[in-house]
């Protein structure tokens, strides 16, 4: 995948993860990973988009990391039947609006 890109506001994408993360420690994420060749950002429609692009040593490593680390979690998911699955969904989608709604007061 590399040289495709996520066309949008970057700082905003990474913010949207499971966990809350504010806008300066997600800045700090990506200038490290730009700094250490694992990505390229560039701007896309203005100053507020941006792109993000995996490097070839930026795919190399996300084979060796986040993959590896999607795969287990997935496996682990799977060990709970399908009630459980459904469960745990339903749970994990109103903390993480909750959590959301409480942290948007650091925005």
């Amino acid at each position: 995948m590399v040289g495709s890109y996520l066309s949008a506001h970057a700082t905003q994408i990474f913010r949207n993860g499971f966990i809350y993360q504010p806008k300066q420690t997600v800045h700090s994420a990506l200038k490290k990973m730009v700094e250490d060749g694992l990505i390229e950002v560039g701007d896309y429609n203005g100053r507020r988009h941006k792109y993000v692009t995996l490097t070839e040593k930026g795919e190399a490593f996300s084979r060796k990391t986040v993959d590896l680390v999607l795969a287990e979690e997935i496996a682990a998911f799977e060990d709970m039947d399908v009630s459980e699955r459904e469960l745990a969904m339903k749970l994990l989608a109103k903390y993480s609006d909750s959590l959301s709604r409480r942290m948007s007061k650091f925005r």
